[in-house]
């Protein structure tokens, strides 16, 4: 699936809607640095780019990762 500009708007904010720290289900992001499922503390979105960039729950490092390429869970 290519995630366009719209569905990055709508998973922010899902994001920013509940309390993913203490309420389930949580977000995860597939991180292409680590080729695994992270749970970020934070997301952004630069348009400009056309890429999400996503902090890392338990590294505390950003990550950019373009639209094309992001996949995303709920669990």
């Amino acid at each position: 699936m290519t995630l366009t500009m719209p569905d990055a708007m709508r998973l922010l904010e899902l994001f920013h809607q509940r309390d993913y720290a203490q309420a389930r289900p949580h977000l995860y992001v597939k991180s292409l640095k680590s080729d695994g499922w992270i749970r970020p503390k934070g997301m952004r979105v630069v348009p400009s780019n056309l890429d999400i960039e996503i902090l890392g729950l338990e590294s505390e490092q950003w990550e950019t990762i373009p639209f094309k390429d992001v996949s995303f869970g709920l669990w």
